[in-house]
């Protein structure tokens, strides 16, 4: 069974009610980039994403020519927030730069210095994943890991203007699906 359907799961003994997440009309594989995005994206969040993805050795002409094919997140609330489950591979050194330039007027649906402190305990594992793949938008080594910082940069930063709520990050280092039907009920009833 894939580990989001042992999520939800385990969710419903905690009476959270989850689903699968859908492709989404404004996440797709050309980033902030997308037609939808700079449609409707505030101009200020645009900026943001094209500095991250510069920032991360994004080559933006590669990005535009990319075909659009839309993005899903991992699990979605009955109130439409979006839920990623994040295992290790979400916390190299390349996501640690994307944090440490997420603006600070912004909320978000995760603890961005507790992720800090996980990247700092995992990127040595986290960066010997995908170390020799790249992308068409980072062509050079590596370039996959930073594309996986720039696209959960872009739900992070999107989400909150096209669904309506702020984005949850669950970190799964463990893959203990109750451990994560746990910490998705407490933040929940927070909500």
């Amino acid at each position: 069974m894939p580990f989001e359907y042992e999520v939800i799961a385990e969710a419903r003994e905690h009476g959270t009610r989850l689903t699968v997440g859908t492709p989404q009309r404004w996440l797709s594989t050309r980033g902030h980039l997308d037609p939808v995005v700079q449609r409707e994206a505030a101009p200020e969040l645009l900026d943001v994403l094209e500095d991250l993805h510069r920032a991360l050795g994004g080559n933006l002409a590669a990005l535009a020519k990319r075909p659009i094919q839309h993005q899903q997140s991992d699990l979605v609330t009955s109130t439409g927030q979006l839920i990623e489950l994040d295992e290790v591979q979400h916390f190299t050194s390349a996501r640690w730069d994307t944090l440490t330039r997420y603006p600070t007027m912004f909320s978000f649906g995760f603890s961005i210095d507790y992720y800090r402190t996980l990247i700092d305990t995992w990127k040595a594992k986290a960066n010997a994943v995908f170390t020799r793949q790249w992308s068409p938008d980072f062509d050079f080594s590596g370039g996959r890991r930073a594309q996986r910082a720039y696209f959960d940069a872009v739900k992070d930063l999107l989400a909150p203007t096209f669904t309506g709520h702020d984005l949850i990050r669950i970190p799964v280092l463990d893959r203990d699906p109750a451990r994560a039907a746990r910490s998705i009920a407490i933040i929940a009833r927070a909500a």
